[in-house]
Parts: C-alpha cells; sequence; structure tokens
C-alpha cells in the first residue's frame, strides 16, 4: 500500500523531482517545451520518480503541476503533485483566473507545503531552498541566467542535484 504524504517529513527525496521555471515563456516555444516536459516527466517517472514539487508560480510552475496532474489522470495513477508554495499571500497581484487555477492545482495535489506565513523580500529564494532540499533532481526551463530558476538551477548544483534543462533540449535556439 503506498504511504500517504500527511506531512513534510513523509516525502521520499529519491523519488522526488522538482520543477523550476520563468514565467513568462516565448509563444512560439509553447508546443516544443510541452513535448519535452511530457517526455522529460514520463522519463522521470520511469527512472523511479513518483512525486513531482511545484512552486506554484505563474508560468512554467503551473504549467508543469498541470502536466502531472494530465499523466496521474491518464497514465500514471501513483504519480503525485506536491506544491512548495512561498507564502499564503503570494498571489495577491493575479488575476481571478490565475487564482481559479491555482486553486484547482491546491485541491488535486497530494501535499501542500507553505515555506513562509507572509510575502518577504526572500521568500521566493526560501522556496526555491525548500524545492532543492527536498527532491534528489530538478527539470528546469531556463533561457537566461538572471532569474529565481538560475537562483534555484544554482543551488541545485552547489548540492549535487542533477538538474535537466528542457529548454536547452528542445533545440529552439
Amino acid at each position: 500500500m503506498k504511504k500517504k504524504i500527511k506531512s513534510i517529513n513523509d516525502i521520499d527525496i529519491n523519488k522526488t523531482c522538482f520543477f523550476t521555471g520563468h514565467r513568462k515563456i516565448p509563444k512560439e516555444v509553447h508546443s516544443i517545451l510541452d513535448l519535452q516536459l511530457n517526455d522529460t516527466i514520463s522519463t522521470k517517472y520511469k527512472e523511479g520518480i513518483r512525486n513531482f514539487i511545484s512552486g506554484g508560480a505563474l508560468g512554467f510552475d503551473t504549467v508543469a503541476a498541470d502536466f502531472v496532474l494530465q499523466l496521474k489522470k491518464n497514465s500514471f495513477p501513483d504519480i503525485n503533485l506536491i506544491l512548495f508554495l512561498p507564502c499564503k499571500d503570494f498571489t495577491y497581484k493575479w488575476k481571478q483566473s490565475d487564482l481559479d487555477a491555482l486553486n484547482n492545482l491546491i485541491k488535486n495535489a497530494a501535499f501542500v507545503y507553505y515555506t513562509g506565513e507572509t510575502y518577504t523580500k526572500d521568500c521566493m529564494r526560501v522556496r526555491n531552498d525548500a524545492l532543492v532540499q527536498y527532491s534528489c533532481c530538478g527539470i528546469a526551463c531556463l533561457s537566461h541566467m538572471r532569474s529565481g530558476t538560475s537562483q534555484t538551477v544554482s543551488m541545485a548544483q552547489k548540492a549535487n542535484k542533477p538538474v535537466e534543462n528542457i529548454y536547452a533540449n528542445a533545440d529552439i535556439f
């Protein structure tokens, strides 16, 4: 019987992969990245990864989380979406449609963890650090180096945790 994730201590780091990516992705690469993301998640699943952590940000994080839920419904019933959100009020500037999409992710996630209570200048960095800490590997959509995504990839590299950059793999340069 599969163990339920009831607390952060129930996360099996060796079976967990994080997502990190930019909020804005050029429209002309969406379909290519979607294929790369689907293939990469499926490959990680076949390698034994069952938990995928999304940081819940607009853009790549929420797209990747949706992919996990689609795969759970259609192919891999034992795959889990885990959300590590930076704080309870990080969505204060979001449009209603984006809030609705996040609430759907929250409703369907196996586990939701807030790394902080309220928005601070470093709450995103704290969330990014937790993504790396509770995973054995990562999937990134990294196209430029001045971002929270590059910060997260750097954290993973320092922790000797491999990160696959699907943006680089998509052959779209």
